[in-house]
């Protein structure tokens, strides 16, 4: 059967539409939910969708803890992780 899209573009995709949406409404959980998305992205380039999802989400789940120890630090944007 014919893929329509390949998975590692669909990741980028869901991936720019989060980001987007982060952008707009300034959650930083859509942020943590794009992270896991776009090293869902890499893993696609190597590994099977078992191991997209697995890494999906574990990447989102480290992405939530990093913002939960930043919180206590009083400074939650996206510009502080991009520093990270």
């Amino acid at each position: 059967m014919d893929t329509i899209i390949s998975s590692w573009l669909l990741w980028l995709i869901i991936a720019a539409i989060l980001i987007i949406i982060e952008r707009l409404t300034s959650m930083i959980a859509t942020f943590c939910l794009a992270a896991g998305c776009l090293i869902a992205m890499v893993c696609a380039l190597l590994g099977g969708i078992e191991a997209q999802l697995i890494v999906a989400i574990i990447s989102t789940v480290i992405a939530f803890i990093l913002v939960q120890t930043r919180r206590g630090e009083g400074n939650i944007s996206v510009q502080s992780f991009i520093s990270l």
